[in-house]
């Protein structure tokens, strides 16, 4: 999307990017269009390798800002509710904060940006938000990788101290979190189990293999289900557009929905519809745990959690294949050695 300077009360400067940029330095040194400014502070963006640096005059509260990166322009925008609520576009418009002066260099793939700002009384505080997007429509920022980096570019800076906290916590991230988690845990832990049990426990109880199958397929659905609604919350609130991850989504929820009424629907053994009852439950349960493996490796692909998060899964999913691996071996065995006790009778 955009590469934001400074956000304070309702104001964003974005700055657009097109290429990555080499590692900065701090540096409080910039150029603009042949006249050096020496900076007060600075700190340095580790995410996107950039540098800002500023001046703050306490007497007349005003601020001047500088910005290292690659780029070919700087533009105010107004963040609104409307905005972050996706109910009207990006647009450049005046924001609630005076701007006295802006100036952008470019040298090369370098580029440096220069804003002076009107700050309000005992505003010394800011927070600041930057990204660089690969494109811009209609001087509308585009939306930039949602990757883990991407949304940690964030942090608060105080003006006199120059002390910085970097990144923070990410826009709805307890959102995300619990999305993923519900979903992992139903679609790609309780489901594949479920079917597990159905499939080779069926030969070593009389009925409780079912009881067990039904409760983890439910309890697997309930919480995909708030998942799900979950997942559809944050694409209300962030507008994010996932078209695979979220297709994917709402296919599982209507095919697990289809898949409950199996249990409603279920004629008895010796009925002539068991064998196509048999067929439409077992091909739909496939297909969800199919689609429901791929549709968590997406989200955590979307979602960049760091740490274990997807090799843990895909150990857990191995483990699961060599359990199922097994008990199938097992199972041919006791089928190959019933057939040859069969036929000497």
């Amino acid at each position: 999307m955009a590469s934001c300077g400074v956000i304070a009360g309702g104001l964003l400067l974005c700055i657009f990017f097109g290429n990555a940029c080499n590692a900065q330095q701090c540096n409080t040194m910039f150029s603009f269009n042949g006249t050096r400014i020496d900076f007060a502070k600075c700190t340095s963006l580790t995410e996107q390798n950039a540098v800002l640096a500023w001046t703050f005059y306490e007497s007349n509260l005003t601020l001047l800002v500088g910005f290292s990166e690659n780029g070919s322009n700087i533009l105010p925008y107004k963040l609104t509710q409307d905005v972050q609520l996706a109910s009207v576009p990006l647009v450049c418009s005046p924001v609630d904060l005076n701007i006295e002066e802006t100036a952008v260099e470019i040298q090369g793939a370098s580029m440096s940006l220069f804003a002076a700002l009107q700050l309000p009384s005992n505003k010394t505080t800011l927070n600041h938000v930057w990204n660089r997007g690969s494109s811009v429509k209609n001087y509308q920022p585009q939306q930039h990788s949602l990757s883990a980096s991407d949304l940690s570019t964030v942090q608060t800076i105080n003006m006199f101290t120059a002390q910085a906290i970097v990144g923070g916590t990410p826009p709805h991230y307890s959102l995300k979190r619990a999305h993923g988690i519900l979903n992992t845990v139903a679609w790609g832990v309780l489901l594949p189990i479920g079917v597990i049990i159905a499939r080779y426990l069926n030969q070593c109880t009389e009925s409780l293999w079912f009881y067990i199958h039904v409760l983890l397929q439910m309890i697997g659905y309930v919480l995909g289900a708030i998942g799900w609604a979950l997942g559809m919350r944050l694409h209300a609130l962030t507008s994010a557009s996932h078209k695979v991850h979220q297709n994917m989504g709402i296919g599982l929820f209507v095919l697990g929905l289809v898949q409950m009424f199996a249990l409603c629907l279920r004629p008895n053994k010796d009925h002539k519809l068991r064998r196509y009852w048999n067929v439409y439950h077992h091909s739909i349960g496939y297909t969800i745990i199919l689609l429901g493996i791929i549709n968590i490796f997406e989200g955590l692909k979307i979602l960049s959690p760091g740490g274990n998060w997807k090799s843990g899964y895909a150990a857990s999913l191995i483990l699961m294949v060599i359990l199922s691996l097994i008990l199938e071996a097992i199972t041919w065995i006791r089928c190959i050695k019933q057939r040859r006790y069969d036929g000497l009778q």
